[in-house]
C-alpha cells in the first residue's frame, strides 16, 4: 500500500510538473483528454492515478515517455534548473538597473551645467530599460513576459515622446499605439496558438 501510494505521488508531482512546462491550465489538458478538471485535480493531488491508456495519452501530450511520467524526477537537476532561472533573472534586473544608473549620472551632471530638462533622462531611462529588459527576456524569459514588456515599452515610448515635445499638444499620439497595442495582443495569441499547433497537432 506504502509502493502505491509513492507511486500516486511520483505522478501527481510529475503530471503537475510537465502540465505547468507546457503552460497548460489544468481545463487544458482536460479538454485534451476528454476528462473533466475535476479529474485532473485529483490526479494532481495524488488522490487518484489515470488509467495506462490516459497515461499514454498524457505522455504524448507532454512529449515524454510514460515510463517518465511513473519515475521520480531528478531533484538536483529540478533544484540546478532553478538556480539557473534565479541566475537570468538578476542578470535581467542588474542590466535594467545600469540603464537608471547611467539616467542618475547623466541628470546630476545635466543638473550642475543647469540644463533646463535635465530631469528628461529618467522620462528616457523608462523605455530605454524597458528595452533592455526586453530583449533579454526574450531570449530566457516566458512568452506572455516579453509580451507584456512591448506594450509597456511601446507605452512609454510614447509617453516620452509626449512629455519630451509638450508645447507641441502631441496627445493625439496616443492613438497610434491603440492599434499597435491590438497588434501586439493579436500577435500574442498567434503564437501561442501556433505552439499548441506544433506540440500537440490541434
Amino acid at each position: 500500500m506504502l509502493v502505491m501510494d509513492n507511486l500516486n505521488n511520483i505522478i501527481a508531482t510529475n503530471i503537475a510538473f510537465f502540465r505547468k512546462k507546457s503552460e497548460l491550465t489544468q481545463s487544458e489538458l482536460a479538454s485534451m483528454l476528454n476528462y473533466s478538471d475535476k479529474a485532473v485535480s485529483k490526479w494532481e493531488r495524488g488522490e487518484s492515478v489515470p488509467d495506462i491508456y490516459v497515461l499514454k495519452q498524457i505522455a504524448d501530450i507532454f512529449n515524454i515517455t510514460v515510463d517518465t511520467l511513473i519515475t521520480p524526477k531528478n531533484l538536483k537537476r529540478v533544484q540546478v534548473s532553478k538556480h539557473i532561472s534565479l541566475s537570468k533573472a538578476i542578470i535581467i534586473l542588474l542590466s535594467g538597473l545600469l540603464v537608471w544608473l547611467i539616467a542618475t549620472i547623466t541628470f546630476v551632471v545635466l543638473s550642475y551645467t543647469h540644463v533646463d530638462m535635465a530631469w528628461f533622462s529618467f522620462i528616457v531611462a523608462v523605455p530605454v530599460s524597458l528595452l533592455v529588459v526586453l530583449i533579454l527576456t526574450s531570449i530566457w524569459g516566458k512568452k506572455w513576459v516579453f509580451f507584456m514588456l512591448l506594450s509597456l515599452f511601446l507605452w512609454s515610448v510614447f509617453v516620452a515622446i509626449y512629455v519630451g515635445i509638450i508645447k507641441l499638444d502631441l496627445w493625439l499620439i496616443f492613438i497610434i499605439g491603440i492599434p499597435l497595442q491590438i497588434g501586439i495582443i493579436l500577435w500574442y495569441i498567434l503564437s501561442k496558438h501556433k505552439e499548441k499547433v506544433r506540440k500537440y497537432g490541434k
